[in-house]
């Protein structure tokens, strides 16, 4: 079993940048954005950040953030990454 944290809703809004993420993931397939996407990320970190903005869309543009969700602890540092590249692109 891999390591877990479950974070409420104030947290999520505090510690995972999925606004970000969000607004900008489909400009990693522009120009700069995308040579620089396939650089940053590998391919597995990639389908991960996929499988996150499917439930990060969700919650920014559908059902609001929810009261708790469950985050394993490896991927929240590539959530971070994430929302430091899309916020710079």
């Amino acid at each position: 079993m891999k390591p877990t944290v479950v974070y409420n809703r104030e947290e999520i809004n505090q510690k995972i940048p999925f606004p970000v993420i969000v607004e900008n993931f489909h400009k990693r397939l522009w120009d700069k954005g995308k040579r620089d996407y396939y650089t940053t990320f590998t391919e597995k970190e990639r389908q991960s950040i996929g499988a996150y903005f499917r439930h990060f869309e969700k919650w920014y543009l559908v059902n609001g953030t929810p009261e708790k969700a469950t985050f394993v602890i490896r991927n929240l540092e590539l959530i971070s990454r994430a929302g430091n590249f899309f916020a710079s692109i």
